[in-house]
């Protein structure tokens, strides 16, 4: 998995990283999905800090739930845990959900919440967490 993130709160520019794990479904049926994984994961930050490269391994579950009757649903939630190896104590962590409900027919609410923590960032006075909730979307088919 490759990805590139930045944070204004955490004052991280870019945080570029390339990640190789496992996972394994707990539970796969047509309403809902559960999946653990592991994996190891290098990353490079550039910050107002400077740049730093990490070994980093990574912890995650997602949760997923579809219902396609009306009302029709669908949720997901994500959260990966991410200790540092090359830096002893340093622990990340991500929480990413997003839902879509149908209040009524075709007409759909939706919802997107962030959470990010980082209790050593690059850079020493950066905050150690941001979050964001958006509860603004609609969506209406046509």
């Amino acid at each position: 998995k490759l990805t590139f993130e930045s944070n204004s709160e955490l004052q991280l520019d870019l945080r570029s990283s390339i990640s190789a794990g496992a996972g394994k479904g707990l539970i796969n049926n047509n309403r809902s999905q559960f999946y653990l994984s592991g994996a190891l994961q290098g990353s490079k930050e550039d910050a107002q800090g400077g740049t730093t490269f990490n070994l980093e391994g990574v912890l995650g579950a997602d949760y997923s739930i579809f219902i396609y009757e009306s009302p029709e649903v669908s949720f997901n939630l994500t959260a990966d845990l991410i200790p540092s190896l090359n830096d002893p104590g340093r622990i990340r962590s991500q929480v990413d959900s997003n839902l879509k409900w149908e209040i009524f027919k075709d007409f759909y609410l939706k919802w997107t919440f962030y959470y990010s923590y980082d209790n050593k960032p690059p850079s020493a006075d950066a905050a150690k967490n941001d979050w964001a909730v958006s509860l603004l979307g609609i969506e209406y088919k046509l």
